[in-house]
């Protein structure tokens, strides 16, 4: 109805390849699009609004192949029977005055678009790899509620992202993301370079599960690599024709472009409280019994709940904590994440970051302020300069057990998920050995950045550990400060200088419990003191029960406190069980 300027378009989709059995590849209920009025019969059309609902796209999964698999065949048919021939390029006419005037005045766009929105986008997966019986029902994959941008003002909202869960866990969503609030800058908007104000993302939560098999996340990921093809399925097009023209800038093109010049810039990005939520195996907080037939985790005076009921005589204690084995526990989480690209400033206010496995719950790290100051000029060069890393008000919880303590554990873990990481993308890398043969040489040795931090201060810490049945309490840590981390060689890898930071902190926070506990430091470091064969000593090399195991574990712990000062070793340190 263009006397109207009404556009309208029900009902839209194309089918899928006649191998697949999912009704439609995509499929979108209605296209709507209002015109100005008399604006079709200007220079420039003026489209008010478009609006698209529910556009919806099914990737299925057979025992034999998969949508992507299926539409590359396609495309390479349409290829292969493409002419052979070239058509002759339309000789161009000279530029008379006129044209060469037209081409120094900006030219009005063909159509100006005002508003858009697209309501219910859903990406759904029809999975039937482990059975030839078709359902009719595809699950989601991801979805978004809508995406509303008005071109006027520059404002972009995108509503409700979310990532289902899969079957067979207990939380609702992988991923759950409430808005994302995006200000462009209007007039930037056609230019040569985006300015984006603002980039507001709030109440990000990602819920991870882990099965005794497998992980959510995993499944997912494992699922999704099914649909990525071989390079060799690929489409082949043919290679542009080299271009004699001798390139001026050629001895600059691989010169780093600034922040501040790239096509897209980003003023400032806000993320408010982020949550990644974990839950494990119930068992995995259950340590197995050792060779002296008891549980090690009883002697873990920190265990709140197994501690203040540890003998199973009578009822719990009135401030014992029930905590539910099988609940989520909160890993990460913060309060505000900004990151200001331009000014080089990053900064994370409360931070939290919880115990490892196998200790108790809560946090183990609380931050007030994580502050970085980057040099902004050096973000894409070949050394980046960090001049400042502050770390204000860290409140840390330390907790010991037999061979081990939360932080150190905390890295393990850390460096196990590394690992693991990398040994799945070399995996991955392993069947595709096409893409490893073909991948450019220059691109394959491409140095990675190095860092120079120039200083780093925590300040105003506190940590507070309980090594026996007396209460913890809070012990100042002394001011740490860090200078020309890397300077001295030109620069040094983040994780060389990620590892001198937490060596430097983890020695603090020992010195700060040993002198409070009266317990040296390679004590709590584990340098052959509370070991297996230690704890066995202590209980004369039986195990008596648990009762007795906490009970001599404590006047061990009060014994060593008060004999310190007796009994040292070589070079003045201290050896409690030696």
């Amino acid at each position: 109805a263009l006397e109207r300027g009404d556009i309208q378009l029900d009902n839209l989709y194309i089918s899928n390849p006649s191998r697949l059995s999912a009704p439609h590849l995509f499929l979108l209920s209605r296209i709507g699009v209002e015109l100005a009025p008399g604006s079709r019969k200007k220079e420039t059309l003026i489209v008010e609004k478009v609006t698209v609902e529910k556009p919806h796209v099914t990737l299925e999964l057979t025992p034999e192949t998969d949508t992507v698999h299926e539409l590359l065949k396609l495309a390479n048919g349409f290829i292969a029977r493409a002419p052979s021939y070239q058509l002759s390029p339309t000789p161009a006419a000279p530029p008379t005055e006129s044209l060469v005037a037209a081409e120094t005045a900006p030219a009005k766009p063909p159509v100006e678009l005002r508003a858009l929105r697209i309501d219910d986008i859903q990406l759904r997966l029809l999975d039937n790899s482990s059975t030839n019986h078709a359902s009719s029902i595809p699950s989601t994959l991801a979805g978004i509620e809508s995406v509303i941008m008005d071109f006027r003002t520059g404002a972009l909202k995108v509503n409700e992202i979310t990532v289902p869960n899969v079957a067979g866990f207990s939380a609702s969503n992988i991923f759950h993301l409430a808005n994302i609030d995006v200000d462009i800058a209007p007039e930037s908007i056609n230019s040569e370079q985006v300015v984006i104000n603002e980039i507001f993302i709030n109440s990000p939560k990602v819920n991870l599960e882990q099965t005794e098999e497998s992980g959510n996340v995993a499944t997912v990921q494992t699922t999704l690599m099914k649909f990525v093809p071989d390079p060799s399925e690929l489409p082949v097009f043919p290679a542009p024709a080299e271009s004699s023209a001798v390139d001026v800038e050629g001895a600059v093109t691989n010169a780093p472009v600034l922040i501040a010049d790239q096509p897209i810039v980003l003023n400032q990005l806000l993320i408010t409280n982020l949550l990644v939520n974990l839950k494990l195996p119930i068992d995995t907080n259950v340590t197995a019994a050792t060779r002296f037939g008891m549980d090690m985790s009883k002697l873990n005076p920190m265990d709140s709940v197994s501690k203040l009921n540890l003998r199973g005589k009578g009822a719990p204690a009135a401030d014992a904590v029930v905590v539910d084995p099988n609940a989520p526990v909160t890993i990460l989480s913060f309060n505000l994440l900004s990151l200001e690209p331009l000014k080089g400033l990053l900064y994370i206010n409360n931070l939290r970051l919880a115990n490892p496995p196998m200790f108790t719950r809560g946090s183990l790290v609380q931050l007030d302020q994580f502050r970085v100051d980057i040099d902004p000029d050096t973000i894409q060069s070949e050394t980046l300069l960090i001049e400042d890393v502050i770390i204000t008000k860290p409140r840390i919880r330390y907790e010991r057990h037999i061979t081990t303590d939360n932080i150190k554990a905390l890295r393990a873990e850390i460096e196990q998920a590394t690992t693991r990481r990398g040994e799945q993308m070399s995996g991955a890398a392993d069947t595709n050995q096409i893409a490893a043969v073909e991948q450019p040489a220059a691109e394959a040795a491409t140095p990675k950045q190095k860092v120079i931090i120039e200083r780093v201060l925590i300040t105003q810490g506190m940590v507070s550990a309980k090594l026996s049945a007396l209460p913890a309490l809070p012990v100042p840590l002394p001011e740490i400060e860090l200078i020309d981390l890397g300077k001295d060689k030109g620069g040094t890898s983040l994780g060389d200088a990620g590892n001198k930071i937490f060596d430097s902190f983890y020695d603090a926070i020992i010195g700060a419990v040993g002198n409070a506990t009266g317990l040296a430091g390679d004590t709590l470091k584990g340098a052959g003191a509370l070991t297996f064969d230690a704890i066995g000593s202590l209980f004369g090399g039986a195990a008596d029960g648990v009762d007795g195991a906490v009970k001599k574990t404590e006047e061990a712990v009060k014994e060593l406190t008060e004999k310190r000062k007796k009994r040292r070793g070589a070079g003045g340190r201290f050896h409690p069980l030696k």
